[in-house]
């Protein structure tokens, strides 16, 4: 472009001087000036077009990596929603273990109170008994020093037996020491307390109480009938 444009100016400098050559020069002058801003606004463009371009990848590539990030967080959002229903689960079982432990601990406390009743009731029953069994051991001693005091086979026997009879008690009033030092309830759970209660201690000291308080009610009418 720029040789043909020497050869061009070449041509018009050999030619003969004529009044119209300078207008020419000066129209030449105005195309190359713009075809200069041309030329300029060309590159421009160009250069604009190139930004663009880069622009645009760089906005496909924010893109890509946006979508990517949206995945990612759709994927912890469902991750945690089944976390949430987990934990719902769990929270909904502790509650009804909960719940059962009330019912539970209810269920304990009025047992507790019926067992308290009984205990006290037994424990009632159980010194009317042994004041009854104190009496007849007092009548029974009572009628031993008023009777002969020669050896017989039934006053030895008498005799043992009335020995038996005070180690019997000694030991029924060990066992209602116990049996007091255990009832104490405020310190004591459910399943102890139905477990000691419902035992074979109670059992066996009430029918002790009554074996001897049967017994010793016999003996004291045979005492008494032998005397007669």
């Amino acid at each position: 472009m720029d040789g043909r444009l020497a050869e061009m100016l070449r041509f018009y400098a050999t030619l003969p001087c004529d009044p119209n050559i300078p207008a020419a020069q000066a129209a030449l002058k105005s195309a190359e000036a713009s075809r200069t801003v041309m030329e300029n606004k060309l590159f421009s463009e160009q250069c604009a077009l190139a930004n663009a371009e880069t622009w645009a990848q760089q906005f496909s590539a924010d893109r890509d990596a946006a979508h990517k990030e949206i995945k990612l967080v759709k994927s912890r959002e469902a991750s945690l929603n089944v976390q949430i229903s987990e934990m719902n689960a769990v929270v909904k079982s502790h509650q009804e273990m909960y719940d059962r432990l009330e019912n539970r601990f209810q269920l304990a406390l009025r047992s507790n109170e019926l067992l308290t009743k009984e205990v006290n009731h037994g424990r009632s029953e159980y010194l009317v008994g042994i004041q009854a069994f104190k009496k007849s051991h007092e009548n029974l001693h009572k009628i031993l020093c008023q009777t002969d005091p020669k050896e017989t086979t039934l006053t030895s026997k008498l005799r043992e037996r009335n020995r038996d009879l005070v180690r019997q008690v000694k030991h029924l009033e060990k066992a209602n020491s116990a049996l007091s030092s255990r009832l104490r309830l405020e310190d004591m759970d459910a399943e102890a307390l139905v477990l000691m209660v419902e035992g074979e201690f109670l059992f066996s000291t009430c029918s002790s109480i009554s074996q001897l308080t049967y017994r010793s009610l016999f003996l004291d009418h045979r005492l008494r009938a032998r005397q007669n």
